[in-house]
């Protein structure tokens, strides 16, 4: 897949943006300064693939609905999708006319390639890639680390597997007790033994139930018989309210019959009556205004006079009245035409006599004209004369200069005839460099050495627990083992956690009586509640009484110390008595207080069960004790072979750590120990060579250094080198030069065969004209302006003659209307003066149409005030109508008998409507009755002895509600002992069951996310082994040749070998050495990283759809020689895939036309600048 063009018709600061991708160019160089919107581009390649994002900070200039980007795809077997994408939620990809086209005929062009693996593997930037460089070096180089990192664009892959692991080891851990899942095992362990400790026996659960049922039947009896009483009570009430109410109806009934029988008038009658009252008089009034008006219109009709023969006239009179204004001007401007006809004839005749004397008429201007083939000819010949001039004069001055300097480059490469051999001196610097800066190296390997030497002793000093020296632990192996400390910390972990649940346990117990004894201190705060001991103990000292009293009716001798013991000083039968009144008081306290009694009971079984549980774990803890000392006993035998005084497990396995990399150290001491003597071997051996082949060709001190004699030498090999090229550049300018003069003198011997083919046709051109051929060209160009200047002047005056007859015409014409018009306003008419009269009979016209309209209005108010007329007479006559016919209906002859019948029928009606309301009052208070129901329920009840049912029955509610208010406090006291153990001790096990089932949730939710951590560890870790497996040799081949030259040969390629762990690693390598991933500089490591990629990337790119890789300014870190020769290598991998290029850095422009000279690749400026605050 490749782009084909973008055009961003609204997106971030551009609009209609085109963007195209020449398709015969597959590598895309995109050079724009800062702000100049590459980073917006950058985001619609992305948008126009995948869509928008929900947030966008592209839509500050165009609005969200607004975003579109268009473009076109072409996948490698020539197949194309042109299409545009829009910002939403549903048919974001359109076509160009706008319909939708489904998703997935885009996705099928990139294969179906997720957005985050397009970012991640074919869009990288600087910080992508030092990302890149810093995973290698925090994976030591794992090959399948970051080969996988490489190809996948995961740059932090470390990262990825530490979060994983880590929130996994939150989540559990096998004999832990902190984590989340080990925790709510705990909990969940402890809720079901609670569950299993608050279930209830059978039998008592039903005695229970029985009793709470019963009383729940008793309470709805009475109930049922309250709400009977109760509607009876209802009942009477009613009645009481309703008679008051039916004694005023009957009575406002008695009124209305009292007024007889009432004239049949219409409930508005009043209203009716004053309303055609004043109807009548404002008629009458109406026709007195209407009179005087019709008499002031006739006055005015008859003072208007209209002049017809002007109206008639109207259309002659308002043409001539329009062409006012064009007469004025007319007769203005004819003066001043006539004195401009009089100056343009001078010039004429002055530039006529100016190019020939005998010129004498105007019309001789007509031979002046030339045609304008001839004009353009001399002109055109006449500028050519002097480039013709100057081109012979500079081609003999070029041809000369060239002379002497082809003999001067001669005389130069004379000079560098011999020039030493230096083909050895390059082959032993070459061998030379091939190592490297062995000199550095050295100096590094020594520091290294030494930096080697302070972490041994720092590691050492850090190693706690040993009482020996350094050499005594190098010497001296550690039998411990990780297994078996792990195995140790396992039993003292499990046992401090036994021992750490027992204490809370124990804690909680202790916690548990405490509260126990607070509830049963506030129990008899409230009230003195006795217990079952208590009232069997006063039983116990009644009976003793009883045998006592007995006894002596039995005539049996009791014992004097009893009596006294029991009678306490009292006579024997008095304090039997009290003895039995404390037993009663103390039954009926339990009886009243039984709710108090029970939860007292259950308090204190409570509590004596809970001491019981804490004696038992405190013996439980003590156990645990021991066993702590025995394992500590066996912990310290463990190491008895070692000189190690042990702490504790997890200390014992940090000072293992410790312990390896004291060893690691000595390890990697002892290994840059024997690098040190092979590079120092080395080190000589090379010196000794340059020595030798820079003695044949100099003087040379042997005791330099090696750095100094590469310098040495580059400067030898630098000098014969530059000699060597200088004498190419002058072989190669002498070249030039000789063919310059060659071709300048065959431009002088063109320009001189001009020169003559110009006289030639100069002489055919100025024929007929008043000069000859040695006429200077710009005398002729002078010549044929006079001639334009005449020709023009006399065209000049035949216009304006030609307009000066026109209004001569026109300002005739006009006069002759005005005298054709029939008036008697104007009595003298005065050539060109006749603006004014027309004006006069204008206004004349205007004047007698508006009398002439002030008429028709006259007669058509006259007409409406007639017809008022009419109206007004017929309203009065109705009013009478309806004031007879009411005086008819109410039975009177006058009006004043008309307003008493009115008041009578007003007296009627408000009798009615009080009479409705009162109805309307008892049917509200009926409960549904109808009014007969009440009226007849009234009638048969007698009101004297209302008063008297109602006290008996309000005093039967009262007797039951008593009745039913002891059954409440019975059943109140076994509602409350159902309801705790239903809602008690059930509501308990209801809210642990509740605890459990959320626990069981929170385990399962854990579970899964430990096991898809966990999975998703296992599953990347062989991903990456897969990966490695299936690619590790094409692709670090590819990659060892691209770092080669990434770094300029100072690495040979790169290499896989193992580390102590046996796990492959990736190594640079140069010549036989091998350096580490951790040894290699930053910008290094980032070329590495780089290498891997591009060797990922033309992998996939064999096996898949190609797919676009845009690259961001990636070069920032490297210096020019790398950054040209990575320009080299992205250019050759556009053969496989299209490449898009971006950067602001003007130097990469100059270094990419070094890395292609043959311009394979197609160049792209953005010069728009746009405000740092849109990015």
């Amino acid at each position: 897949m490749r782009f084909d063009y973008l055009t961003l018709k609204a997106f971030g600061h551009f609009t209609d943006f085109d963007l195209p991708f020449e398709k015969d160019k597959n590598f895309h160089f995109i050079y724009g300064p800062n702000e100049a919107g590459k980073s917006t581009i950058l985001r619609s390649v992305a948008n126009f693939l995948y869509g928008f994002p929900q947030q966008t900070a592209d839509s500050f200039l165009h609005d969200n609905k607004k975003l579109l980007i268009e473009g076109q795809l072409s996948r490698k077997d020539g197949e194309t999708l042109r299409f545009m994408r829009r910002k939403g939620r549903k048919n974001t990809v359109l076509d160009l006319n706008q319909n939708p086209i489904d998703e997935k005929f885009v996705s099928r062009f990139y294969d179906g390639l997720t957005q985050d693996h397009f970012l991640n593997i074919f869009a990288l930037d600087h910080v992508r890639l030092r990302e890149g460089g810093e995973s290698l070096l925090q994976s030591d180089g794992n090959a399948g680390e970051s080969i996988f990192s490489a190809a996948s664009g995961i740059s932090m892959l470390r990262d990825v597997l530490k979060d994983i692991e880590d929130h996994a080891g939150k989540l559990y851990v096998k004999g832990g007790s902190t984590r989340e899942i080990n925790q709510s095992l705990r909990k969940e362990k402890e809720i079901s033994k609670e569950i299993a400790e608050n279930q209830l026996k059978l039998q008592d659960w039903k005695d229970l139930e029985r009793k709470y049922e019963d009383g729940k039947r008793e309470i709805d009896r009475l109930t049922e018989e309250i709400n009977i009483l109760g509607r009876e009570l209802q009942k009477i009430e009613r009645i009481e309210k309703t008679l008051p109410k039916i004694a005023l109806r009957n009575e406002l009934k008695k009124k209305r019959e009292r007024l007889g029988e009432l004239p049949n008038l219409p409930e508005e009658a009043r209203e009716l009556r004053k309303e055609n009252e004043k109807l009548a008089e404002s008629s009458s009034e109406r026709l007195k205004e209407i009179d005087q008006l019709l008499k002031r219109y006739k006055d005015r009709l008859d003072s208007l006079h209209i002049p017809e023969h002007i109206l008639e006239q109207e259309a002659e009179i308002t043409s001539i009245y329009r062409g006012v204004n064009g007469y004025i001007q007319d007769v203005n401007e004819l003066p001043r035409l006539e004195g401009e006809m009089e100056s343009l004839q001078n010039s004429v005749y002055a530039a006529l006599k100016t190019i020939d004397r005998n010129y004498t008429s105007l019309t001789d201007a007509e031979s002046l004209r030339l045609s304008a083939e001839k004009r353009k000819r001399l002109l055109s010949l006449a500028d050519e004369k002097p480039l013709l001039d100057q081109n012979l004069k500079s081609t003999s001055s070029d041809a000369e200069s060239l002379d002497r300097e082809v003999n001067e480059l001669e005389s130069e490469l004379r000079a560098f005839d011999d020039i030493p051999d230096s083909e050895e001196l390059e082959y032993v610097l070459e061998s030379v460099q091939k190592h490297g800066d062995v000199e550095e190296r050295l100096k590094q390997k020594k520091l290294e050495i030494e930096s080697l030497k302070i972490k041994c002793a720092h590691t050492f000093r850090s190693l706690s627990f040993w009482e020996g020296s350094y050499e005594d632990l190098i010497g001296q192996p550690i039998p411990a083992m990780r297994e078996t400390i792990k195995q140790f910390e396992k039993v003292r972990r499990d046992l401090k956690s036994i021992q750490e649940k027992t204490f809370e346990k124990q804690e909680e117990e202790k916690a548990a009586i405490a509260d126990l004894e607070a509830s049963l201190r506030s129990l008899d705060a409230l009230a003195d509640v006795p217990t079952e001991s208590e009232l069997q103990k006063e039983r116990m000292f009644r009976n003793t009484g009883w045998v006592l009293i007995r006894n002596q009716l039995n005539e049996r001798r009791n014992e004097i110390s009893e009596i006294e013991a029991f009678s306490k000083g009292l006579p024997l039968e008095l304090a039997f008595e009290n003895s039995m009144k404390k037993a009663d008081e103390l039954t009926d306290v339990m009886k009243r207080e039984a709710e108090k009694v029970g939860e007292k009971n259950k308090l204190l079984a409570d509590k004596q069960s809970s001491i019981e549980k804490l004696e038992s774990l405190t013996s439980e803890l003590e156990n645990l004790n021991t066993d702590l000392t025995t394992w500590k006993e066996d912990w310290n035998d463990y190491w008895l072979t070692t000189s190690v005084n042990p702490g504790t497990p997890e200390e014992m396995l940090e000072w293992l750590n410790r312990y390896e990399q004291v060893m690691a150290h000595h390890e990697q001491l002892e290994t840059a120990n024997a690098h040190y003597t092979d590079l120092e071997h080395t080190y000589q051996t090379l010196k000794e060579s340059l020595i030798k082949t820079l003695s044949e060709l100099e003087n040379t001190d042997t005791q330099r250094s090696l750095g100094q004699l590469v310098n040495q030498a580059l400067r030898v090999k630098k000098c014969f080198s530059e000699q060597r090229t200088r004498k190419d550049v002058l072989r190669d300018k002498y070249k030039q030069k000789q063919e310059q003069y060659e071709a300048v003198l065959k431009r002088k011997r063109r320009t001189e065969d001009d020169v003559k083919e110009w006289g030639e046709e100069w002489e055919s051109a100025i024929e007929g004209l008043p000069v000859t051929s040695a006429t200077p060209a710009s005398v002729v160009k002078d010549l044929l302006e006079n001639y334009d200047s005449c020709v023009t002047s006399y065209d000049e005056y035949l216009k304006i003659k030609r307009s000066k007859d026109a209004m001569e015409t026109r300002v005739s014409g006009f006069e002759e209307d005005v005298i054709r018009i029939d008036q008697e306003v104007v009595s003298t008419l005065k050539p060109r003066a006749m603006d004014t009269a027309v004006t006069s009979l204008y206004e004349l016209l205007q004047k007698t149409k508006e009398d002439r309209r002030t008429v028709l209005e006259l007669k058509k108010k006259i007409q409406e005030a007639g017809t008022e007329k009419e109206a007004a007479v017929r309203a009065e006559k109705e009013a009478e109508h309806v004031l007879n016919e009411l005086m008819i209906k109410a039975g009177c002859e006058t009006l004043s008998e008309l307003v008493e019948a009115e008041s009578k029928f007003k007296e009627a009606q408000e009798l009615f409507q009080k009479i409705t309301s009162a109805e309307e009052q008892l049917l509200a208070i009926g409960a549904g009755q109808t009014l007969e129901e009440l009226l007849a329920e009234a009638a048969e009840t007698a009101a004297d002895s209302l008063a008297l049912e109602k006290g008996n029955l309000e005093k039967q509610v009262k007797e039951l509600e008593d009745q039913k208010s002891e059954v409440l406090q019975i059943h109140g006291v076994n509602k409350k002992e159902y309801q705790e153990k239903i809602q008690g001790t059930n509501d308990r096990s209801v809210k642990a069951e509740s605890e459990k089932q959320s626990i069981l949730s929170k385990i399962a939710r854990d579970t899964d996310d430990y096991i898809n951590q966990k999975l998703a560890s296992v599953l990347l870790r062989k991903g990456i082994d897969y990966y490695r497996e299936q690619n590790q040799s094409p692709i670090v081949k590819r990659a060892s040749e691209i770092f080669k030259r990434l770094t300029l040969d100072h690495f040979d390629g790169i290499v896989v070998e193992f580390d102590e762990k046996d796990q492959p690693v990736l190594m640079g390598l140069r010549q036989t050495d091998t350096v580490p991933v951790s040894g290699m500089s930053d910008g290094t490591t980032d070329q590495l990283y780089l290498a891997l990629r591009i060797a990922s990337i033309e992998r996939f790119a064999a096996e898949n759809e190609p797919v676009p890789f845009v690259v961001d300014d990636i070069l920032v870190h490297f210096d020019d020689d790398r950054a040209r020769e990575t320009l080299r290598i992205l250019l050759e991998l556009s053969r496989l895939t299209q490449v898009i290029f971006f950067t602001h850095h003007s130097r990469l422009e100059s270094l990419m036309k070094e890395a292609d000279s043959d311009q394979q690749y197609q160049m792209t400026r953005l010069e728009t600048t746009v405000s740092a605050g849109l990015f």
